[in-house]
């Protein structure tokens, strides 16, 4: 499996993610939405997702190949977010790990 930069992809995207990622998507009107209970828990990680930095504390370096989709829909939502890729991996992570006694 040969890895690929984003630039090399930049040819894979769809317009609509090619406009987006240059900065010349509209953004649609957002429709409504009702949360069912299944639902809350993921609007609370998007909540988690969406807030202000936490504290920083001392970090392990971890590498992980994702799937292309995968990624892209990460890039989009740092995008969408103001966020770097790495704080919502981590914001996502903790949030469905349970806690561990130390």
């Amino acid at each position: 499996m040969t890895r690929k930069k984003m630039s090399d992809k930049k040819d894979e995207l769809t317009s609509a993610e090619a406009s987006f990622l240059k900065g010349d998507a509209k953004s649609k009107p957002s429709e409504p939405v009702q949360k069912s209970d299944s639902k809350k828990s993921q609007g609370d990680i998007i909540s988690q997702i969406l807030a202000p930095a936490s504290t920083k504390e001392p970090t392990t370096r971890f590498t992980a190949d994702l799937p292309d989709s995968l990624h892209r829909r990460l890039t989009i939502a740092a995008a969408m977010s103001g966020k770097k890729k790495v704080d919502i991996v981590r914001e996502l992570l903790d949030a469905s790990l349970p806690q561990v006694p130390q």
